[in-house]
């Protein structure tokens, strides 16, 4: 007899005996399978991984979705600054004493996954409270040695198959070639080239603000409430507009464009839930969950692709943009120098997309914290404007050189920003290459996920005490606050992330930072809204119990990169300056 004869035969007679029809026994035996499956897998992941032993949340041990859930919310880096607090009790190597024992280094965020919480861990230099101890000595860190690679979830960002953007590639000799070509475009010549581009885009929001303030029907003529967490948006995404595509998408003058800032938020969201589950990747599960996600993907993808046919149909050096950067560059390859320009389309479009979103996030995050912790800092906010005020005659003068450099105290303003309210507030995953590497003490097996989590080292109290106030004397040397002290805190400090893989728009986003505050603080007083509603968006809810409890911190939707909402401002222009305006 046929072994599917006698297997129907014996199903015939269960049925007859118990009364069960054949098919639920056969989908019972399926879900026994897969539930024992699911409870085997925890158990193991639990009490057997090589993971077992690290601290942190007991779902975040069984399961990606832990991660994948918060990064949804926009609330990863609270999760992982409470995992710090809640279950960080370092295990200690051998070779340290007691009095050097730091809570919080490391805990497990996923199956695969650890994420630091130090300077040794970020820098590979050692910390110690001790006078004694050498802080010059370096170990490997998880974002320069040569012996970790991007994670496997980077795949997750690859946006046409097989075309890799300088942000996704994971293969060493690819991203070196795109991070060559790419930093041509970031070059300080390049920049300075850009910056009269960069300035007239930045001179527009400074026209609306002016325009807010002298049409004013406040006797004192103060503005009403703008959203300058969108107005910052809107001119940093004209400014990558002009700077990658050589045009800008007038989004500070008209409406029809608006769309972008969704579709980016989309993209972002989309891009962090599929880097923390890799399993999510292989059914692109955003096309179940949340179709306008799904949507504004496939729609920035096609806005994209228009903006670069667009640009390449111009003659190369028409405009200073990233194009134009690009297609004068060369590179060497086995001795021969052979031109940028045999870049494909497809590799001009994931470069473009990329910096897009990634850029104009960085820096009005940035500028929207600084702007927060300004108005809510009176003593900060008249240094700054001093110190401005003092340096400056004109509007015109306010541009890259030794002037804008000697403002300190607003680069100090600008690192304290970046430190409460980093861009990057995760941990950017690193996987650990064949023979396993040791960060901050603890030996990490090949194939397992690392990172070290930007906005938890940054609120770090061994490196930044108080580290929930905004101090940014904290960034300047002085007799009660030595170099050396200050040299401590950067080695916590990584707000562009670090390495070969680094940001490599840190000194443009620096440049437009820089130029876009010195040239509003000059023109215009500003204040939070004296209306109790808009004068609270972008707080914390004083008794929230889920990490947003602190009033006077600036709350970042933890993405792929940071967002936010608001904050709102009113400004007034100073007296004497209606002259600057002329010509706009």
């Amino acid at each position: 007899m046929e072994l599917s004869e006698r297997f129907t035969e014996e199903m015939s007679r269960f049925e007859s005996f118990a009364g069960i029809p054949s098919y639920l026994v056969i989908l019972q035996v399926i879900l026994s399978t897969f539930f024992l499956k699911l409870f085997s897998t925890a158990i193991y992941r639990i009490t057997f991984h090589p993971f077992a032993k690290y601290p942190g949340p007991r779902w975040a041990k069984i399961t990606d979705l832990y991660s994948a859930y918060h990064s949804l919310r926009g609330t990863l880096h609270i999760r992982t600054l409470q995992a710090y607090d809640k279950y960080g009790e370092k295990i200690i190597p051998s070779t340290l004493s007691a009095a050097e024992i730091r809570l919080g280094s490391v805990v497990r965020l996923g199956p695969n996954e650890l994420v630091f919480n130090s300077a040794e861990a970020l820098q590979g230099t050692s910390h110690s409270t001790h006078e004694q101890s050498s802080s010059n000595l370096r170990n490997p860190e998880i974002y320069s040695s040569k012996n970790v690679q991007k994670s496997k979830g980077y795949a997750a960002l690859v946006t046409t198959p097989g075309v890799h953007d300088v942000h996704n590639a994971v293969d060493f000799s690819i991203h070196k070639h795109k991070r060559r070509v790419i930093s041509k475009g970031f070059s300080i010549p390049s920049l300075l080239a850009f910056e009269p581009t960069m300035i007239s885009t930045v001179d527009l929001l400074i026209q609306n603000l002016a325009k807010a303030s002298i049409k004013s029907k406040n006797q004192d003529k103060w503005s009403k409430p703008i959203n300058m967490g969108t107005s910052f948006k809107h001119t940093s995404l004209d400014v990558m507009g002009e700077f990658g595509f050589g045009q800008s998408f007038n989004l500070q003058t008209s409406t029809e464009n608006h769309f972008l800032s969704g579709m980016i938020a989309g993209i972002l969201t989309r891009g962090g839930v599929l880097l923390q589950c890799q399993a999510f990747q292989k059914i692109r599960i955003e096309r179940f969950f949340n179709r306008k996600v799904h949507t504004a993907v496939m729609k920035y993808h096609s806005t994209v692709s228009k903006l670069v046919a667009d640009r390449l149909k111009e003659d190369k050096n028409a405009k200073s943009d990233l194009f134009s950067f690009i297609f004068d560059a060369q590179y060497s390859n086995n001795g021969k120098h052979e031109d940028i320009e045999t870049m494909t389309v497809s590799e001009l479009f994931t470069e473009s997309g990329f910096l897009l979103a990634a850029g104009s996030d960085t820096s009005s995050t940035t500028l929207s914290a600084l702007l927060f912790y300004l108005s809510r800092y009176p003593e900060c906010y008249k240094k700054v404007t001093t110190e401005i005020r003092s340096t400056f005659s004109s509007l015109s003068e306010i541009h890259s050189g030794p002037k804008i450099t000697s403002l300190k105290y607003l680069r100090a303003c600008i690192e304290e920003a970046l430190r409460m309210s980093p861009p990057l507030g995760s941990a950017l995953w690193r996987e650990v290459r064949s023979g396993g590497i040791t960060i901050d003490g603890e030996s990490i097996l090949a194939g397992y996920d690392i990172g070290c989590a930007f906005h938890a080292v940054q609120h770090n109290e061994d490196y930044f005490p108080n580290s929930f106030d905004f101090q940014p004397e904290r960034w300047i040397a002085s007799e009660h606050n030595p170099q050396e002290k200050i040299e401590e805190m950067k080695m916590a400090f990584a707000p562009f992330s670090l390495g070969p893989r680094g940001c490599p728009g840190k000194m443009m986003v620096y440049m437009e930072m820089g130029i876009m505050m010195a040239r509003m603080v000059f023109c215009f007083d500003f204040r939070r809204p004296e209306d109790g509603g808009l004068g609270q968006v972008g707080e914390g809810v004083l008794g929230n119990q889920g990490g947003r409890g602190r009033v006077n911190e600036f709350q970042l939707m933890d993405h792929l990169t940071s967002t936010h909402v608001g904050p709102y401002a009113e400004f007034r222009l100073r007296d004497g300056l209606e002259g600057e305006f002329e010509g706009f």
